[in-house]
């Protein structure tokens, strides 16, 4: 651990609300000897949620992780946790994507999300008769 605490070097846009269902960070690093990096879950006031710490035989193949605690109001981050400062330290990332499904999203065929329209709705909003889908 560094003596300040971990040093947070990535930093995503704040999630303010995702689904319980399935969600992935993955990323592809390379780094020095010695250096522990981990990918945490963190609330908008800087309390951790979740970490994982990123396997290191791993590198430089892609590495992937959940977030099963993390719903609402957080960042991602990528951190430092530790390394020798002895020696000069190297990390380089790649790669990085996140994917998961935002609560504004549509769950299934039958969750149509926030943003559907009813047919009335929509043929009033584009003034012309809009018809639906008839069952025969």
């Amino acid at each position: 651990m560094l003596k300040d605490g971990p040093l947070d070097f990535l930093r995503s846009d704040p999630i303010n609300c995702q689904s319980q269902t399935e969600n992935t960070l993955s990323l592809r690093f390379w780094k020095t000897k010695e250096v522990e990096l981990e990918a945490c879950a963190v609330s908008l006031m800087g309390e951790a949620i979740e970490c994982h710490g990123l396997p290191s035989e791993m590198s430089p193949a892609p590495v992937s992780v959940s977030f099963t605690n993390a719903a609402k109001n957080f960042v991602i981050i990528l951190r430092v946790k530790s390394f020798n400062r002895d020696f000069d330290s190297v990390v380089i990332i790649d790669d990085i994507s996140y994917r998961a499904t935002l609560c504004s999203d549509a769950l299934s065929v039958f969750d149509l999300g926030e943003h559907f329209l009813s047919t009335p709705m929509l043929s009033l909003l584009l003034n012309r008769n809009v018809n639906s889908a008839k069952v025969v």
